[in-house]
């Protein structure tokens, strides 16, 4: 049952509800009730739907998660794999040579202002003598 209820337009509002309604064959309160429905379904559609499909943004979001998490693994095995190679190495050097811990920090601190300055891995080159 149609509720009843007043609105005020504007003159230049009401004109253009009283051409479309002439120009479509229809009354005024169906104009502007197709209007006010409209708007409504723009503003649901602003605010909380998509023009993709749930299912399809569904798909596309476990995909990514998929991706994310094997380049995570792999970067994780490889990340593995290279700190028992460096950890390795450190030993094999650490028992060839007879470096004090005083030089051992000075060594460290020279390759952290390095990295901080340079951004990237330090050659051997650059650092012999």
């Amino acid at each position: 049952m149609p509720v009843k209820r007043t609105v005020r337009l504007s003159p230049k509002v009401a004109e253009s509800v009283e051409r479309i309604a002439r120009e479509k064959h229809r009354t005024g309160n169906e104009i502007i009730e197709s209007a006010i429905k409209f708007y409504s379904d723009y503003l649901y559609m602003q605010e909380h739907a998509t023009v993709i499909p749930q299912e399809i943004v569904k798909v596309l979001q476990s995909t990514v998660a998929m991706a994310e998490q094997r380049i995570n693994n792999k970067t994780n095995q490889v990340l593995s794999a290279l700190a028992i190679e460096t950890g390795t190495l450190e030993q094999i050097i650490a028992a060839s040579l007879d470096v004090d811990r005083g030089k051992l920090k000075k060594y460290r601190e020279n390759t952290v202002d390095f990295l901080k300055a340079n951004n990237r891995v330090i050659r051997m080159d650059e650092v012999v003598e």
